[in-house]
């Protein structure tokens, strides 16, 4: 369980800086170009992969007038960062189910699609460290870093290096999630469905 300010300090140490913070709000020039980053870095870490602790599913509000081409118009989650899938109602293994992000005017951001009664699979936002997971906080630090380093370093190399890091942590990310559980077999599946599968 990392805090905000051992996220911002790794984020320092693996620029190589001998520098460390003891507040997120001190007047120093890592503290101040730390906090400016941290939101964006925060944003984008939480949206590049479907994180564990961050994964939500929400039973969409409906709105009215879908488009011609979509059978349905919902509401985008306030919390949402990214929306990974519609759920199928029932486990059977029909292909994903279609849908489309949009922006519509002043509702803002809308799902679409021709599923009745969506539940959509999302990455919430989320804000307090004490949820996150050590993956998750080795790969944010990395980001971090990797945005801070030229501002901080004068290094274009150090951002170059932080930013791989970063890619890789992604990557170790999907293979540790390829790994781990084991998919639920659909209810409808026969005895003899289940010898062939």
């Amino acid at each position: 369980m990392a805090s905000l300010v051992e996220i911002l300090n790794l984020a320092l140490l693996r620029l190589g800086t001998r520098a460390q913070i003891e507040h997120p709000e001190e007047q120093s020039r890592e503290a101040s170009v730390l906090a400016i980053l941290y939101p964006s870095c925060l944003d984008a870490t939480l949206a590049a992969f479907p994180w564990g602790f961050a994964v939500k599913r929400d039973a969409l509000a409906e709105m009215a007038d879908p488009p011609a081409d979509w059978t349905y118009r919902y509401r985008y989650p306030g919390d949402c960062m990214r929306a990974r899938n519609i759920v199928p109602r029932a486990r059977d293994r029909r292909p994903p189910i279609p849908f489309e992000v949009a922006w519509d005017g002043d509702s803002g951001r809308v799902i679409l699609t021709d599923e009745a009664q969506a539940v959509l699979r999302y990455t919430a936002r989320m804000s307090d460290p004490a949820v996150f997971d050590p993956e998750f906080v080795y790969a944010l630090s990395w980001h971090l870093a990797s945005e801070a380093a030229v501002a901080l370093t004068d290094s274009p190399a150090v951002k170059q290096q932080a930013y791989a890091i970063y890619q890789a942590a992604l990557r170790q990310a999907w293979a540790a999630v390829a790994n781990e559980g084991v998919p639920r077999e659909p209810a409808t599946l026969s005895e003899a469905e289940r010898a062939r599968a």
